[in-house]
């Protein structure tokens, strides 16, 4: 059987050791069941800990605070196969995920298919020599033209493309956004996020508000 990642963190209650951990995606009857169990309220509880993640994954999980967010993002990354599984961390720390809050890994993951990577490009002067052999390849009998037109501005022109496709350098790789790329999800909008993926039937802000006795049945 093939191997289905996601998203698996330990889950304690505020101030308190009880804690379990969930695998999202889940469902709204296996988190009241795994809430209940460890005794932890719906409306008391923080991430404690990751089985797997990057420093800038890590930082916007345990920030969060919304189960329905966690939920939306486990469902992506169940999506990737193993090899995508951990590319994925690669692009977190590359700076891909807009913000580096949850809603921008979460529009990450679900458009990982809508980034690009090219290799071999240690600064924005390198990025613009690439820009600029593109531009020469797509009109051959321009290139001499364009190459001498061209020099001289190489660190513009990178740092004009990487604006434009919201693209980063890391590690000698500079990853960009292709055009097709589309946010999915926009922070504390529960509409954006699908029915069948909501485990909450309150948003939040209202959880926040309650106290232990009175939370969610």
């Amino acid at each position: 059987m093939e191997q289905q990642f996601g998203l698996e963190i330990y889950i304690t209650q505020n101030g308190k050791n009880n804690g379990v951990y969930v695998s999202f995606p889940t469902t709204r009857k296996a988190i009241r069941r795994a809430f209940k169990k460890a005794h932890i309220p719906l409306n008391d509880w923080k991430v404690a800990a990751l089985k797997t993640g990057s420093d800038a994954f890590s930082k916007a999980v345990f920030e969060c605070r919304n189960l329905d967010e966690l939920n939306l993002l486990g469902y992506w990354m169940s999506q990737f196969s193993e090899e995508e599984y951990y590319a994925f961390f690669d692009l977190c720390d590359a700076g891909c995920a807009e913000g580096q809050r949850i809603a921008g890994f979460i529009n990450l993951a679900a458009n990982y298919h809508n980034i690009f990577c090219l290799k071999d490009i240690p600064d924005e002067v390198a990025l613009g020599r690439h820009c600029i052999e593109m531009m020469a390849k797509a009109k051959p009998e321009e290139a001499d033209e364009i190459r001498e037109e061209m020099a001289g501005h190489e660190e513009e022109l990178g740092l004009e493309y990487a604006a434009f496709r919201h693209g980063h350098i890391y590690n000698g790789v500079f990853c960009g956004r292709k055009l097709e790329w589309q946010d999915i999800y926009f922070e504390d909008d529960s509409e954006s996020i699908p029915e069948e993926l909501r485990i909450t039937t309150q948003p939040p802000d209202f959880l926040a508000g309650l106290p232990a006795s009175e939370e969610e049945p």
